[in-house]
C-alpha cells in the first residue's frame, strides 16, 4: 500500500474526470476573452459555460444572479464583504459576523472598523455552532450585512443558516453566506439559504486550485477591490484562469450527478475511521458536533490527551499518513486555534488535537493501516512524555 492521505477535509485532489477533461483541451485555452476572433469568442463561449455549471449547482436552475470569478474562496470572501459595504454605507454601516470566520472574512472586517463601520462577532457553543437568536437580537435599522460560514474547517459544524437568511431577507439586509467548506457534504442552494452572496472554492469539490467563485443576486451592487480591466463586469481586473475556470465548471457539473452518493460514502468512512479510533486509542475526544448531519461528512477533530498533536501529523507522515493539526488556511501557532478558544477550548488542548479528513474512495484496508499507524505514534509520544 502506497501513502494514505488523510487530509482531503484542507486540500482535496482535483476529480480524475475533471483533470482528463483539462489535459484532453490543455493546448487550446490561451486566446483572451476580449479579442474580436473567433478563438476569443470560443473562449468566451466556454467561461459562460463554467458559469452557467455552477450557477445550476448552487440555484437548481432558479435565475436571478450572476456568478463573479476571483482567484480564490479568500478573494471571493473579501470582494463580497468589502466590496458590498463599501458600495452601500449610505445606508448604514453596521455588520454582523461571527468569531470563527475564515480569516478573510475576519481581517476584512477589522479593515471595515478602520473605515467607520461598526462590526459585531457572535460567539460559538462548545460544538462550535452559531445560536441563531443571537443574531436576531444584534440585527438593528442600521445593519446592512450579515455574513456567515455555512460550515467550520476546525470543529466540523454545518451550521443551519436558512432562518438566519429569511430574517434578514425580511428585514431587507444583505446576507453573505461562506460555502467554501460545505460544498460536496452540504446541498448548498440560494433560495433556501436566502443568500444575497454566496462564496465558493472549487478546489474544494474537485476542481483546481487559483480560482474562486462569488454568487451574487441581481439587486445586491458591489465596489471592485481593484482596478484595471473590465474583465467580471468590471469587479475583477485581470486576464482569466481559463483552466481553474473550466475545471470549476466540469467539477460542478460532476457534482451534480454525484453529490448524494459522495455524501454517503465520505460518511461512512468518517464513522468507521473513529470507531476504530475508539477502540484502539483511549482516552479520545471527539470535537465538534457528533457524527450525523450536524457534521462536515468528511471532517473528524479529535483530541488525544498526552499526545503533541504537531509530533504526531510528523510521525505519521514518516510512516506514510497525511493528517493535520488543524482546518488548513493556518498553521498552529499562538493565534491559529481562535476557533478552539472561541468554543471555550485551551491553547494546551488545541496543540493536542488532530484532524482527519476521508474522501468518498477512502478504503477500509487504508482506514485500518492509518489507525495503525497512529497506535504507533501514540504509543511513541506516550512513552516519551513525562508523567
Amino acid at each position: 500500500m502506497g501513502r494514505i492521505y488523510l487530509d482531503h477535509h484542507v486540500a482535496p485532489p482535483p476529480h480524475p474526470k475533471v483533470v482528463e477533461r483539462i489535459a484532453a483541451s490543455l493546448g487550446d485555452l490561451f486566446p483572451a476573452s476580449s479579442g474580436l476572433h473567433a478563438e476569443s469568442k470560443t473562449v468566451r463561449e466556454a467561461i459562460e459555460w463554467a458559469r452557467q455549471r455552477i450557477l445550476q449547482l448552487i440555484t437548481n436552475g432558479a435565475t436571478g444572479g450572476e456568478l463573479i470569478f476571483t482567484g480564490s474562496g479568500a478573494e471571493a470572501l473579501c470582494l463580497g464583504l468589502l466590496g458590498y459595504c463599501r458600495a452601500n454605507g449610505r445606508f448604514g454601516r453596521h455588520v454582523i459576523i461571527s468569531e470563527i470566520e475564515h480569516p478573510a472574512l475576519l481581517q476584512s472586517a477589522k479593515q471595515l472598523e478602520r473605515e467607520g463601520f461598526v462590526v459585531d462577532r457572535i460567539g460559538v457553543d462548545h460544538e462550535g455552532r452559531l445560536n441563531e437568536h443571537e443574531v436576531f437580537e444584534l440585527m438593528r435599522e442600521e445593519t446592512i450585512l450579515i455574513g456567515l460560514q455555512m460550515a467550520n474547517p476546525e470543529l466540523g459544524g454545518v451550521h443551519s443558516l436558512g432562518l438566519i437568511g429569511q430574517e434578514a431577507r425580511q428585514r431587507g439586509i444583505t446576507f453573505l453566506v461562506d460555502g467554501t467548506l460545505a460544498e460536496g457534504c452540504s446541498l448548498l442552494d440560494v433560495q433556501a439559504l436566502k443568500a444575497d452572496l454566496l462564496v465558493l472554492s472549487p478546489r474544494r469539490f474537485g476542481g483546481f486550485s487559483g480560482v474562486g467563485v462569488l454568487y451574487r443576486s441581481h439587486r445586491t451592487v458591489l465596489e471592485p477591490l481593484y482596478w484595471g480591466g473590465d474583465q467580471e463586469n468590471g469587479l475583477r481586473p485581470g486576464r482569466e484562469n481559463l483552466v481553474g475556470i473550466l475545471a470549476a465548471g466540469h467539477a460542478a457539473e460532476i457534482l451534480v450527478s454525484e453529490q448524494v452518493s459522495r455524501i454517503q460514502r465520505s460518511s461512512s468512512a468518517r464513522d468507521r475511521l473513529l470507531n476504530l479510533m475508539k477502540e484502539r486509542i483511549a482516552p479520545i475526544q471527539l470535537n465538534g458536533p457528533e457524527l450525523g448531519s450536524k457534521r462536515l461528512c468528511h471532517h473528524l477533530s479529535v483530541m488525544i490527551p498526552g499526545v503533541e498533536a504537531e509530533g504526531l501529523v510528523l510521525f505519521a507522515d514518516l510512516r506514510g499518513l497525511a493528517i493535520s493539526t488543524g482546518g488548513g488556511c493556518l498553521s498552529r501557532g499562538p493565534e491559529s486555534d481562535y476557533v478552539m478558544r472561541a468554543a471555550g477550548f485551551s491553547h494546551e488542548e488545541a496543540l493536542h488535537t488532530i484532524s482527519l479528513g476521508v474522501a468518498p474512495h477512502t478504503t477500509r484496508e487504508e482506514i485500518i493501516a492509518a489507525v495503525e499507524i497512529l497506535v504507533s505514534g501514540v504509543e511513541r509520544i506516550r512513552s516519551m512524555t513525562p508523567g
